[in-house]
């Protein structure tokens, strides 16, 4: 057999699926302006104490290729604007490798690639919260 490591190996989480099923027929204006994406755009900004944060959600696509040089530089500057340079910016997906040391000198504390290990990625993850 052949096998193919990928972010795409694991099935949903049984509350995600849940989810889904509640709202799969539900007619909404389109993501990014349905009340669920509006509901989460309001938790991040609860979250940062920055009520009028602009806040974006990629699905991913062709709207993502290379997103990753002028989206995450930008998150990470709005940050620091809100004096929020606390917030560590992780980075994770089909990012070529040649953009991770652009991407690193812009602040962002890890990359995970496609197939990353879950267990690795998060023990990553804490060890970088405890240097700090």
């Amino acid at each position: 057999m052949i096998y193919f490591n990928s972010d795409y190996m694991e099935g949903a989480h049984p509350e995600v699926m849940r989810r889904l099923v509640e709202t799969n027929l539900e007619h909404t204006v389109g993501y990014g302006c349905d009340p669920y994406t509006q509901q989460a755009k309001g938790a991040i900004r609860s979250a940062c104490t920055a009520p009028n944060a602009l806040v974006q959600f990629l699905e991913g696509g062709t709207q993502t290729n290379a997103g990753h040089k002028t989206l995450v530089p930008q998150v990470i500057e709005e940050l620091k604007k809100l004096g929020r340079e606390d917030i560590m910016v992780i980075a994770g997906g089909v990012i070529p490798a040649q953009d991770y040391e652009y991407l690193y000198k812009a602040g962002v504390a890890a990359i995970f690639g496609p197939g990353s290990p879950v267990a690795k990625s998060a023990c990553t993850i804490m060890e970088l919260l405890m240097a700090e």
